[in-house]
């Protein structure tokens, strides 16, 4: 791993507490981090720790996303995968992001590093993009293979009367896939509006207009 002085760092940390083990302490995973940052002679901005479950909501998860949108600092450290994304999906997707907002992803304890500098860091961006286009490829024929079924059965689609709720499931896989607020709307049958309504709630959408994800509000 290639050293780089002078990058200023965000350290992300995720502990869980369980009724059996209680609280866990983020110090154990922050220590090391800190430590790792200092032997690169790397600045640390901030640290942002969630103290919930992966499939909970985490306030400084998606904080930290609206920072790295804003350039408030050059790389993301963390431990592992596991600590910071829920799904393969959601670490394609929030990758592709950090890339197109000039930010660099590395674990300190697993050979994760999108340092397009380094020959890791090249192979890794290929793999997530093939990765990425396969799925939207496979949302698509879906979207598509839906929309002929609902026709061929005389059901309501497109402009017919809609839904007013959403699969979020379904909506954050589009999302990750790089569906924009109106394209979501347009697959899963209802109005962009409730679509942000409902990506709000489960707390990807930091406003009633703008994808965490995508930098730039979507239409």
């Amino acid at each position: 791993m290639e050293k780089t002085a002078g990058l200023n760092v965000a350290i992300y940390a995720r502990v869980s507490t369980s009724l059996k083990y209680g609280r866990q302490d983020p110090e154990t995973q922050l220590l090391p981090l800190r430590e790792f940052c200092s032997r690169n002679g790397w600045t640390v901005i901030r640290e942002y720790v969630d103290d919930v479950s992966a499939v909970k909501k985490r306030p400084q998860f998606t904080g930290m996303l609206n920072d790295a949108r804003r350039r408030h600092f050059d790389i993301i450290v963390t431990a592992r995968l596991d600590r910071a994304f829920r799904s393969m999906k959601e670490f394609v997707a929030t990758v592709q992001d950090l890339k197109h907002w000039g930010v660099r992803f590395l674990c300190t304890d697993q050979p994760i590093d999108t340092d397009a500098a380094s020959p890791s860091g090249v192979l890794l961006a290929h793999v997530i993009a093939a990765v990425a286009e396969f799925e939207r490829t496979l949302i698509s024929e879906r979207v598509k293979a839906g929309i002929e079924r609902a026709r061929a059965q005389g059901k309501p689609h497109g402009g017919q009367k809609r839904r007013k709720k959403i699969d979020v499931e379904e909506a954050l896989k589009l999302r990750a896939a790089g569906y924009t607020l109106t394209g979501i709307g347009e697959a899963l049958d209802c109005n962009r509006n409730i679509v942000a309504r409902e990506l709000k709630n489960a707390g990807v959408i930091d406003g009633p207009q703008r994808l965490i994800s995508h930098g730039k509000k979507s239409s």
